[in-house]
């Protein structure tokens, strides 16, 4: 060959490198498939805890394990099949929830199938919820869902309420069943199932319905009923009349019957007034409003506290301009929840402060409050969060777009994206700089960033530690207390 007719150099090298890549893709391809081979083989009779690592490692695959798990949901294996479906579900852990769906969708028609013919309660439980997280066309699933609801055992039952809830209006063919779980003496289930027809939505026919099903009186479901029949008086008279014993199961503090007395509107007033003829009526809700009584909430502190930020909103009544807060409906297992002297209350859909003797001090008028600490409370407008002192004047305005409690003078806000530090005069001691949340704790501040950094600081807002984090994007902590 002439030189004139030789290729370059780098063409040269650009073919061998191609031919080397295809051979590595070729290579890894056989080797990824063998893994999957290899871990389908383990699943034959495997037990419930290296089922799940097994699953969780052949969802990893993605599109390459797709075929051997349509083919597992076929299988005679009870537990082939059950952990077949649990991968799929995992692939919207492995590939984020619109590609991982996207991936086990090709598996639909085969799971729902294998769904329909399943007997075993566990490995039916596990392919409903993975039709709930993979949904396939609500015209293919409803059917299938329908039919588990009424066959399964209870877990399956209630993963497949769930699943119909999450289709909404498009499951209006599914209301016959799940009035029928209503009946139901399990009252998780009567719950998820009132939670899933509110999500296909309900009407005055649908009232009509739930006002005539066979539920004990005392049930969950009968207080879902009940409660929901409170917008429609007559048949709200007509259902406890069926049920005599409902009012007297309700809790003193029942929130949908304090609504209805602490609102004045004509349509509803008959209702109010044939309830409050009624002694099993709890005591807690008749009040007088000649005596300027009226309901409010105050927050409360489990005595023996468990988890993070356990506090709960409990019902109160209100005589004037003073709280009745030795007297919220009760559980000996909480106390009122104070801090610097001041507790959070609620009126007419307000927050504000009390002090130990009930007497507000800060008048109802936040959307939502924090709890004083070190002087200073985080109140919340709409979307915006500010601080105030305890005569009620504010340190700053609502304007930022978070803000902690105060902790060692300092307060951490966020404003532009960004998190920074404001001290007891609201001025800023750091300026908005990190993208992490600065979550204040006893030895100071922390910070993880967006980019895998973690930063912490001191009690004086100086950074004592800036590493790298080995994850590329670790949670970021951007809770609110939240109200129960």
């Amino acid at each position: 060959m002439s030189k004139w007719n030789r290729p370059p150099w780098w063409f040269v090298l650009l073919v061998g490198a191609t031919l080397c890549a295809a051979s590595v893709c070729r290579a890894e391809s056989g080797s990824s498939e063998a893994k999957v081979r290899s871990l389908m083989a383990k699943l034959r009779g495997i037990d419930e805890n290296d089922g799940s690592h097994v699953a969780t490692d052949l969802a990893k695959h993605g599109k390459e394990a797709m075929p051997y798990l349509i083919r597992g949901l076929a299988s005679s294996d009870v537990a082939t099949r059950q952990w077949c479906a649990r991968a799929m579900c995992d692939m919207l852990d492995e590939f984020g929830e619109s590609a991982g769906r996207a991936i086990a969708a090709a598996g639909s028609d085969a799971l729902l199938q294998a769904l329909d013919r399943e007997k075993n309660p566990r490995a039916m439980w596990l392919m409903v919820q993975a039709v709930g997280t993979i949904r396939p066309a609500a015209q293919q699933s409803l059917p299938v869902l329908i039919r588990a609801l009424e066959r399964g055992e209870r877990e399956a039952k209630e993963q497949a309420v769930e699943a119909i809830g999450a289709f909404g209006a498009q499951a209006v063919t599914a209301k016959p069943a799940l009035w029928k779980a209503l009946e139901s003496n399990d009252e998780w289930l009567q719950s998820e199932t009132m939670s899933a027809l509110d999500k296909i939505g309900q009407g005055k026919e649908d009232y009509a319905t739930l006002s005539r099903l066979n539920v004990a009186d005392r049930s969950e479901g009968a207080q879902l009923i009940f409660d929901h029949l409170l917008s429609e008086p007559d048949l709200a008279v007509a259902f406890v009349e069926k049920h005599p014993q409902l009012l007297a199961a309700l809790p003193k503090d029942h929130p949908p019957l304090v609504e209805l007395f602490s609102r004045k509107d004509k349509p509803r007033d008959k209702l109010r007034e044939y309830l409050l003829r009624q002694k099993q009526l709890p005591e807690f809700i008749r009040i007088d409003r000649d005596r300027g009584e009226n309901y409010g909430f105050v927050m409360t502190w489990p005595t023996r506290a468990v988890g993070c930020f356990p506090q709960r909103t409990r019902m109160i009544m209100y005589v004037g301009e003073t709280a009745q807060i030795g007297a919220f409906a009760t559980n000996p297992e909480e106390h009122v929840w104070f801090e610097d002297d001041l507790a959070q209350v609620a009126r007419e859909g307000k927050w504000g402060f009390v002090d130990r003797a009930g007497k507000i001090v800060i008048a109802p008028q936040f959307e939502h409050t924090e709890n004083f600490s070190e002087g200073f409370a985080v109140v919340w407008e709409g979307k915006k969060a500010g601080y105030i002192r305890k005569d009620g004047t504010y340190l700053k305005r609502p304007e930022f777009e978070w803000a902690y409690w105060f902790k060692h003078g300092l307060g951490s806000v966020k404003q532009h994206g960004k998190f920074g530090l404001i001290d007891t005069k609201g001025d800023w001691v750091l300026p908005p700089t990190y993208d992490g949340s600065l979550t204040p704790f006893d030895s100071g501040f922390s910070a993880s960033m967006l980019n895998g950094r973690e930063v912490e600081l001191d009690k004086k807002g100086k950074v004592i530690k800036n590493s790298s984090a080995n994850s590329a994007e670790p949670p970021v902590n951007r809770f609110r207390r939240r109200r129960r």
